[in-house]
């Protein structure tokens, strides 16, 4: 399938769930999560999902390490408004230590597209935002930040309104973002080189 970048846009926006989409970001970019938090890469980790049977409860996703120092990251996206999200995200991660036994500590993000998106934080969650254990990532601060990071690039193309998208991509790097979903550049499109 050849894909313009506008219609690569479209697809990413149109054609796939948030959690799909960015399911595929942070299994292709092991250290955008890290790059979001800004903070170093941690070698080790591994991005994967997990299922609680209690009540069928999938994570956006959970990086995993084997290093017993490192904690396990439990991650959820938000675009959308969604007020009992603390809610449902914390009963997630509590249920799982009863079901998958971990030695490691954990430690929670919330990524939201638009602080507007953010439920209020309950005074039963309180706690866990003041001591950083739910770190709070907001995509729109991303969005007009210069970087060469080829995950934050496609985050940015997404949240960019349609007159920006040709801006968002450094025309120097050539980055190839059809790679990640198996497509190939259109003749005449911007040219792009395999990740």
């Amino acid at each position: 399938m050849c894909l313009t970048l506008d219609t690569l846009r479209s697809k990413l926006l149109h054609d796939m769930k948030t959690d799909t989409l960015f399911y595929k970001l942070f299994t292709s970019f092991q250290s955008l999560l890290f790059e979001l938090c800004d903070r170093p890469f941690v070698e080790g980790y591994r991005f994967t999902s997990a299922e609680v049977k209690e009540k069928a409860i999938r994570f956006d996703g959970i990086f995993l390490s084997d290093a017993i120092e490192q904690p396990i990251i439990f991650l959820e996206v938000q675009f959308q408004s969604k007020p009992d999200f603390y809610w449902e995200f914390l009963a997630e991660i509590f249920i799982y230590p009863n079901q998958y036994r971990p030695k490691q500590d954990r430690q929670a993000v919330a990524i939201f597209s638009k602080r507007s998106f953010e439920p209020e934080v309950s005074i039963h969650f309180q706690e866990l935002v003041s001591s950083g254990r739910i770190m709070r990532i907001y995509l729109e601060d991303w969005a007009e930040k210069e970087t060469s990071s080829i995950g934050i690039g496609i985050i940015q193309l997404i949240l960019a309104p349609e007159p920006k998208v040709h801006n968002i991509l450094p025309s120097q790097s050539k980055i190839s973002l059809l790679g990640v979903w198996g497509l190939r550049p259109h003749e005449g499109a911007l040219p792009l080189n395999p990740i």
